[in-house]
């Protein structure tokens, strides 16, 4: 072979005269031939086999053959299945050689009947081209999407022309991402809110941000249920009146001001307070905060009393709140809120930094717990355990609570502290304390004495998570033994 055909410009070029002309032009089964000639044509008629294709059976062809069938007519393809991962080896790497697909699909929508659709978009060359196919199968029918993508200019631009009826959608979860601030395009707020104004069936939808028009929209849905805004920047002041919320029992807030929260929040008080159940506030992990002066540091802490305001929520299941120093809870306070959120699950009252300061609440308010809050199972709060009540018979048993994050909670005798929890929560089962993954490793010679109140603390909880475990297994094996 003439060495002059290693030198893959040349053959492009070979190739790209052959295919060229009706007369001298080579078909499509004599490319593939030339692929099976040597591996020296191989790629190059590979490249021009799947260059061009005006339809999507070739690709699906490529399929194990005990995946598919043609009807007799031969027009038709169907999938027949199961399919493993690898089955999609082939088909992907053929997809990788097309450069031009035409339009040419038998009807409108390649998938007439789709309802649901999940699609992930990756920064690179590839999604982004791939971005641009999605009209082959969205379809009118479409009720569902959620779609990941980041926020560069083709993604953002590229969501108004897509195919689908946002009047018809019931959900819609757009999680974009970026690598920094000047990776989102300006006109970002303003698309994402030109979209939630065609917005009139949907019950759960997750956005970016979205400007004061379309909140207001969306606060008029008469269906909307579940709704979480990444971002949501101070509007302003806001008029209850048209901000009913009728429906809306999930909230989600991030990166927003907390007096603009607070404002937000008492728009809810014409919402349904009988089915509101999740309300999520949040520090995004990126928000850079000032560190305060160590002498200042209760100035930042959340009194407990602050969160009367949401006692009205009665039918909260799931509640994180972390502020940024974390809640001042004592005893009093802890029954407030047990009796305030009878069918919590799932509770959180941690500082989202690494700011700490002491809490006022015992061991006893955990009795306030485990007395009406019979279905929490997940418990994050700070507290003061060393010193241990003494168990009597006021002492109510709660068999739900398995996980409990005591953050920086200091504890002095474990064994007591294990008594006490086992009495009150027979079935917990872990046990979290602040930054405990580097303390695993972490030798017990320390230079600070920040550092070895801090070993202790996590030592001595991880104690009490053996006992716990220990008297859980001694007593199933005198459960299995008796039976």
């Amino acid at each position: 072979m003439h060495s002059a055909f290693c030198i893959p410009e040349i053959l492009d070029h070979i190739f790209a005269q052959l295919s060229n002309g009706c007369a001298l032009g080579l078909s499509h089964r004599d490319f593939a031939a030339l692929a099976r000639t040597c591996k020296t044509f191989q790629e190059p008629a590979l490249n021009f086999l799947w260059r061009e294709q005006d339809t999507l059976v070739n690709i699906l062809k490529s399929l194990p053959s005990h995946t598919w069938s043609m009807a007799s007519n031969a027009n038709l393809l169907h999938i027949t299945g199961p399919f493993r991962p690898s089955d999609w080896d082939k088909p992907l790497a053929y997809a990788m050689r097309i450069r031009t697909l035409s339009s040419m699909l038998p009807r409108d929508h390649l998938c007439p009947n789709l309802k649901s659709i999940v699609l992930e978009f990756d920064q690179d060359s590839a999604s982004e081209a791939l971005f641009s196919f999605i009209h082959f199968v969205l379809s009118p029918k479409v009720t569902h999407v959620d779609m990941t993508f980041h926020t560069s200019d083709t993604h953002v631009l590229s969501l108004r022309g897509l195919p689908i009826q946002y009047s018809q959608l019931r959900q819609l979860r757009l999680k974009s991402y970026s690598y920094s601030m000047w990776d989102e395009p300006s006109y970002f707020e303003r698309i994402l809110s030109e979209i939630t104004l065609a917005l009139d069936r949907i019950e759960d939808l997750t956005l970016n941000k979205v400007d004061q028009r379309a909140l207001e929209h969306l606060s008029q849905l008469p269906v909307l249920r579940s709704l979480r805004l990444e971002t949501l920047v101070d509007m302003g002041p806001l008029d209850s009146r048209t901000y009913p919320f009728s429906s809306l029992r999930d909230l989600h807030l991030g990166n927003t001001p907390i007096g603009f929260v607070i404002e937000f929040l008492d728009l809810l008080s014409n919402c349904s307070l009988i089915s509101f159940h999740t309300l999520h506030v949040d520090v995004p992990e990126r928000q850079e905060i000032e560190t305060p002066v160590t002498s200042t540091l209760a100035n930042y802490v959340v009194h407990g009393l602050s969160l009367a305001a949401l006692f009205c929520f009665a039918n909260l299941t799931d509640i994180i709140l972390r502020p940024p120093v974390g809640f001042d809870i004592d005893d009093a306070m802890a029954w407030d809120i047990a009796r305030a959120w009878p069918r919590v699950k799932s509770l959180f009252l941690l500082p989202a930094t690494d700011l700490h300061h002491p809490s006022s609440m015992s061991l006893r308010g955990f009795s306030a717990f485990a007395k009406h809050c019979p279905a929490l199972s997940s418990f994050g709060v700070t507290f003061d355990a060393s010193t241990v009540p003494p168990l009597d018979d006021t002492i109510v048993s709660q068999s739900s609570l398995v996980a409990l994050d005591v953050d920086i909670s200091p504890i002095s005798d474990p064994d007591a502290v294990a008594s006490f929890m086992s009495a009150l929560f027979p079935n917990l089962a872990r046990i979290y304390t602040h930054k405990d993954w580097e303390w695993e490793t972490a030798e017990d010679t320390f230079f600070s004495d920040e550092a070895i109140a801090a070993y202790g603390r996590f030592t001595g909880w991880k104690k009490v998570k053996e006992i716990l475990l220990n008297s859980r297994s001694a007593t199933n094996g005198m459960g299995l033994s008796a039976s």
